[in-house]
Parts: structure tokens; sequence; C-alpha cells
């Protein structure tokens, strides 16, 4: 029988190529300047935990902005999952809140880098329905931009907002608050996986397929 052989065949194409299929629950950021509203998704939905960080960004003072806001910020990676674009692609779910104690600058703007190779959708966790809901964009050099309903002020925190794509890795990269004032930060960006991490990836799959294929087709032959 060949069904393994083909079944397993399909699994590292998938692998390969890992297609796309929109989720309901998300709206696709296309490479352009254009803004989009983000829809509800169920943090069950987001898939398996792969990795998380966290940090802490404050701009520095100045005159005209004595004090600036501080971006407390948690980053998760998942992989898969109902409104994953595919079953090994990555979902970045994002957590955001202005720290500071006092002032009246607020983060307006959070951006990260290197999505521009891939199709992204973005969403926010449910319960949902604040005015601190995230929108975002794509423009053409694969920045993303998020940025709340209204500027994020001091003791305020940002809907939990979710990044489906259809990269299979992740790396390190920037991520960026900005209002008045702008700061860098660490964060984990869709990322493509090197050539020799795709050719063992997909030598393995199709040793285990030909293995398979050899076993059933010895089973098959008639005993002498």
């Amino acid at each position: 029988m060949r069904k393994p052989f083909f079944a397993i065949t399909a699994l590292a194409l998938a692998l390969a190529i890992c297609p796309a299929a929109m989720a309901d629950s998300t709206v696709t950021l296309g490479p352009t300047s254009s803004s989009y509203l983000s829809t509800s998704v169920s943090p069950s939905n987001l898939g398996t935990w792969v990795t998380s960080i966290n940090g802490v960004a404050t701009p520095g003072a100045t005159v005209g902005d004595p004090d600036p806001f501080t971006a407390t910020y948690t980053e998760s990676v998942y992989m898969g999952g109902p409104d994953a674009l595919c079953a090994t692609c990555l979902n970045f779910e994002f957590t955001l809140t202005n720290s500071a104690t006092s002032g009246t600058d607020g983060i307006a703007n959070i951006s990260t880098t290197n999505f521009g190779l891939f199709t992204v959708a973005i969403g926010n966790l449910s319960p949902w329905g604040s005015n601190y809901l995230a929108g975002g964009s794509e423009p053409l050099a694969g920045t993303i931009d998020v940025y709340p309903l209204n500027p994020l002020l001091a003791g305020q925190t940002l809907d939990s907002y979710v990044l489906f794509t259809n990269a299979i890795a992740y790396t390190p990269g920037t991520i960026t608050f900005q209002d008045g004032s702008t700061v860098n930060a660490l964060a984990l960006v869709a990322s493509t996986p090197e050539p020799s991490s795709l050719l063992l990836l997909g030598t393995g799959l199709l040793g285990l397929a030909f293995a398979l294929f050899r076993k059933n087709k010895m089973a098959s032959w008639p005993l002498r």
C-alpha cells in the first residue's frame, strides 16, 4: 500500500510551503498603509505555547516631555491552533501597559519589523470591547504597525492582540513604542528557517516515508 508514503510526502510539502488559510476571527494585514480594526479571538485558539519574553522600555526625558511613557510588555509565541494560518505556523501575542504613574505622554504606536515576507493577520483576544483595541497595518517595508484607538495613557493597558503569521520560525528582533517620544526594545519576530534546517527536516520526512513504503510493500508480498 502506498498511502503512508503519499501522506507523509504531503506533510513534508505542507511544512515546506506552509499554505495560508484565512481564519474567520482575524483581519489580514496587506502591503499597504491603510488601517484595519482587528476582531475578536478566543485565547483558547492561540495554539501550543512555544516561548515568552517580557521587558520594560522608557524613552529619555526631555524638556518638552519630562514625564515620558513607560512601556511594560510581554510577548508570547504559539504554534498552530484553530485560527492559525497553518498547522505549524507561529502566532505572536502581545500585551502592553503604559506603567508610568504620571504624565500625559501616551503610547500611540507599536511597531515590529521583519514581517515583509509573510502573510499576517491581526486579532484582539476576547473578552474585548474597550477603547484600547489594537488596529494594525503592514506597510511595504514589512513593518507591522499596531496602535490603540486612543493613545495609551499612564496606567492604561492595551487589549492583548495577536499576529497570526505563516512563518514557521522566529528570531530576535525589535519592537518600537512611540508617541512624542520613541524607544526600541527586544521582540521575537517572524523568520525564514535556514536552508540547512529545511533540508534536514525534508530529508528526515522523506526517509520516514520511504521506510513506511518499503515496510508496506514487503508486507503485501505473498508468502512462499
